[in-house]
């Protein structure tokens, strides 16, 4: 959603002025200083629809009994363990985003000299500080929520986002800023002592976390050949929290392999991740019946080919690279500015017509900004306006027996493990993957913001 402390929020490449601006393209510090506060309102309706499912899909208590031959002639357990579809713990469905979050902006951009700028930004979530969500995207989410999710919009809405930056003007044309975001890797080791192993509710634990910060780098140009005319081109390295987490289990009088003492469990969670971005820009101020207008252009190169989800795991079906756009006008007023903008936002997820079920869509935004210089008891302020309203193109997803990787029949042809006859139950294709047979998404949110911030 951009800048929420500015009145054009989309084009913040070009358009930075505020403490935002240390995460946005910190070459652009030097044009503006000052605190920023804001508040800010999302409102999300999004939907994701299930295509009913067919007859003869659901998973019978027969998967118990069911075992499968081998080569030599020998019977195995199934390779997978799904769950009958009637004990599942919840029903097949979707989880949306609740429909109502604010947030708060705190800021501060100043100078040390003539040619040096600095700032700082911070957006918290109020209510629920940070939000971190597991879920997986194909079969094996039966044994959680059994819910499809949406990629984009769901805990990465929650979470706070610190960044901070330092501009530099080689010339009175040209300045380049380097900044960092912060970001947090976890590490959990859990000690755990299980006297009975026939009662695992009944165990000892022993915890330890530990959270280190790590600062992601990132870095903007900006270049005025000519009075009104201004270019810009930022980059921002891979980012994403990480949580790495260490299970040691000791039980009563068990048998460890040999060289150990205990059984290791291991999980690794990535949290947000954000691909390398680069975005290029452009900027021209001209006047219109005596009015200064100004017209700003923005792109946004995205390797999101390089996506890896929350379990450390690369799609099956490759994402792809986008180039996203935004176009903002502003007119210049006495002692107020006017600005729209608008925005299209590609999504980088393939049809999702095998096993996986990673939801997102394809996005278009609209925004307005009104920002008004005051003075009261002579303390020079800005006070800012701006809304959002951003659409999410409907998109629908049917699975395909011909996809490259496609849904998983986890009840395959098997035999009975008491009788040795053949499973009728297996016959066909049987899955409890929740996006299958197909789905559909889409929806909308609307963003909006008050702030303030001082003036030079």
């Amino acid at each position: 959603m951009g800048a929420l402390d500015s009145r054009s929020p989309l084009t913040q490449t070009i358009d930075g002025c505020g403490p935002a601006t240390a995460f946005h393209n910190p070459a652009l510090l030097g044009k503006c200083s000052g605190f920023s506060f804001g508040v800010g309102y999302l409102h999300t309706d999004l939907d994701i629809d299930l295509l009913e499912r067919p007859m003869g899909a659901d998973i019978t208590e027969d998967i118990y009994l069911a075992r499968v031959e081998t080569s030599s002639g020998d019977l195995q357990t199934l390779p997978s363990r799904p769950l009958p579809t009637a004990k599942l713990r919840n029903s097949r469905g979707a989880t949306v985003n609740p429909p109502h979050r604010f947030f708060l902006m705190l800021g501060h951009a100043g100078r040390l000299g003539d040619r040096v700028a600095w700032g700082i930004h911070a957006a918290l979530p109020l209510g629920r500080g940070q939000q971190q969500q597991s879920f997986y995207v194909d079969e094996r989410e039966q044994f959680f929520s059994n819910a499809l999710q949406f990629e984009m919009y769901g805990d990465r809405l929650v979470r706070m986002a610190v960044a901070g930056g330092m501009g530099i003007d080689i010339l009175d044309s040209l300045a380049v800023g380097v900044g960092v975001t912060l970001a947090t890797h976890t590490r959990v080791l859990n000690e755990i002592y299980m006297p009975d192993v026939a009662d695992q509710e009944s165990f000892y634990i022993a915890s330890q976390t530990s959270i280190d910060l790590q600062l992601l780098p990132h870095g903007g140009v900006s270049w005025e050949p000519a009075d009104g005319t201004r270019f810009a081109l930022t980059v921002h390295a891979p980012s994403a929290n990480r949580i790495a987490a260490r299970n040691e289990l000791q039980f009563w009088d068990y048998p460890y392999p040999e060289g150990q003492d205990t059984l290791v469990q291991k999980l690794v969670y990535e949290d947000g991740y954000e691909p390398l971005r680069l975005k290029p820009g452009v900027r021209q101020i001209f006047d219109l019946f005596d009015v200064p207008m100004t017209v700003s252009l923005t792109g946004g190169w995205q390797r999101w080919s390089a996506f890896v989800n929350r379990q450390g795991e690369t799609p099956l079906d490759p994402w792809a690279d986008t180039f996203d756009l935004a176009l903002g006008g502003q007119a210049s007023f006495a002692d107020h500015r006017i600005d729209v903008g608008a925005a299209l936002v590609p999504s980088p997820v393939p049809s999702q017509d095998g096993r996986q079920n990673y939801v997102d869509n394809h996005r278009v935004g609209i925004a307005a900004g009104l920002e008004w210089d005051t003075s009261p008891w002579g303390l020079p302020l800005a006070i800012g306006l701006q809304l959002q309203l951003h659409f999410l193109v409907g998109r629908s997803h049917e699975k395909r027996e011909t996809a490259l990787n496609p849904v998983v029949d986890e009840f395959p042809a098997s035999v009975s493990a008491s009788t040795g006859a053949s499973l009728p139950a297996a016959a066909g294709l049987q899955s409890n993957n929740p996006g299958y047979p197909g789905f559909s998404s889409g929806g909308w949110f609307l963003s909006s913001a008050l702030f303030v911030r001082g003036r030079e």
